[in-house]
């Protein structure tokens, strides 16, 4: 907790030359903290509300977080933090790790399953981008079964859905997805 609030405040004050370091860390604890602080990490509840901003996004922070989701030995709590950070670097970035981020979508725990499909859900701030993707999202809520990811992932998309309309491509694709997952979803007892 101590390293993320040194992150976070060395975000606040913007020394993000210093994170950028700070993410090639050999600790990975200390890894992880330098993405809190980009994320403004709020402990079991993702992303803050004073994030890093999509336009500070520096070309060595970019670097780092596909050099960690792409890393087969990176610590998985340092993934799930790069996921998230990858949120709101440029879509441009995001569409160009779609390949990279689409293996955390079915991971077996429920956390990177979760942070995959926010840092893919980025991509709602382009609409053409963010079409390509829709399906599998899509896909990601129904075969959910953990509550936490499957109500934030239901969240993100009705709030597409109402930002979009219903009858925009867009729309039509969430709203199809939606009553498929009233249909598809697998009902689990006992968990």
């Amino acid at each position: 907790m101590v390293r993320a609030q040194a992150a976070k405040a060395l975000r606040a004050v913007g020394a993000l030359d210093e994170l950028e370091k700070l993410m090639s860390n050999k600790d990975p604890r200390v890894r992880r903290a330098a993405l809190d602080g980009l994320i403004d990490y709020r402990y079991w509840f993702s992303m803050g509300r004073n994030p890093l901003k999509t336009e500070a996004y520096t070309p060595g922070i970019i670097a780092a977080l596909k050099r960690i989701i792409t890393d087969p030995k990176e610590a998985l709590y340092v993934v799930d933090g790069a996921l998230f950070a990858m949120r709101n670097a440029p879509t441009k970035v995001i569409s160009d790790n779609v390949k990279a981020i689409m293996p955390w979508t079915t991971h077996e725990e429920w956390w990177l399953r979760e942070s995959s499909f926010t840092a893919l859900s980025g991509l709602d701030r382009d609409d053409s981008d963010y079409l390509k993707i829709v399906p599998a999202l899509v896909t990601m809520m129904i075969k959910e079964y953990h509550t936490m990811p499957r109500a934030r992932m239901t969240s993100h998309l009705q709030s597409v859905l109402q930002r979009k309309k219903k009858e925009s491509e867009i729309g039509v694709l969430i709203l199809a997805g939606m009553l498929d997952a009233a249909k598809e979803s697998e009902i689990r007892t006992g968990l």
